[in-house]
């Protein structure tokens, strides 16, 4: 039995309009519930093509309904701007945005002052470095004398024990006791877990076996009392 081309009109428009709410509902639903491991940035710029193509027929055909040409101007620059506002604060893309809960976002934008404190200790420091991720994307400003393999990251097991093997140089922001970071849980292959650092870890290196290396106020060095360091 064939469909009449009106029912079939209708069927497509609601097809569309069932993908893009499922679409929005990865982009900003996912996200809002704090479950970041289950959509990866990677997929976001196929679902801003698809929805890009799906918004500009919309808007052509919204736009077509006023009968004013002088009207369809102003009405087509305001449905862009909606939708700019809309896709910069989404939450794949800009994790400073104020309609993402704080205590499960990860900020990965950071400051002068904080991209100076990795500049300066990689100078000083050729071994491992352990730090918060993703804190380690400053390594880009690094000393182009320090080995990025060397760096390591806080996992689950250094919060809850304390315990940290070796000798490595623990750089601290304290920015991290308020806002969430990423840490791994080396039981579980891929998954992290979004929290502030305990202040009991991080003023655990201000004990007598460790000794402050670097301090701008932003962001603190520490290594075992004894350790050497290169000028």
């Amino acid at each position: 039995m064939a469909f009449s081309r009106k029912y079939q009109k209708k069927v497509n428009k609601f097809s569309i309009a069932l993908v893009v709410i499922i679409l929005y509902g990865l982009a900003y639903g996912i996200p809002l519930l704090g479950m970041r491991n289950f959509l990866t940035s990677r997929w976001f710029p196929l679902i801003a093509v698809f929805l890009v193509l799906v918004s500009a027929s919309y808007m052509l055909k919204l736009v077509s309904l006023l009968d004013s040409k002088k009207a369809k101007i102003p009405v087509m620059f305001t449905i862009i701007l909606l939708f700019s506002f809309v896709m910069v604060t989404t939450p794949g893309i800009n994790k400073d945005n104020p309609l993402v809960a704080k205590d499960t976002t990860v900020r990965n934008q950071f400051k002068s002052i904080e991209i100076e404190a990795i500049k300066t200790v990689t100078v000083k420091c050729s071994g491992n470095i352990l730090m918060d991720s993703p804190y380690d994307s400053c390594l880009f400003y690094r000393d182009r004398a320090y080995d990025t393999r060397n760096a390591t990251y806080f996992n689950i097991q250094h919060i809850q024990t304390g315990e940290i093997d070796g000798d490595p140089t623990i750089l601290l922001r304290k920015s991290t006791v308020k806002e969430p970071i990423s840490i791994n849980d080396p039981e579980r292959y891929g998954i992290n877990i979004i929290q502030t650092l305990p202040e009991g870890f991080f003023n655990r290196f201000n004990a007598h076996d460790y000794a402050r290396v670097y301090d701008n106020d932003e962001v603190f060095a520490y290594t075992k009392e004894g350790k050497t360091t290169r000028n």
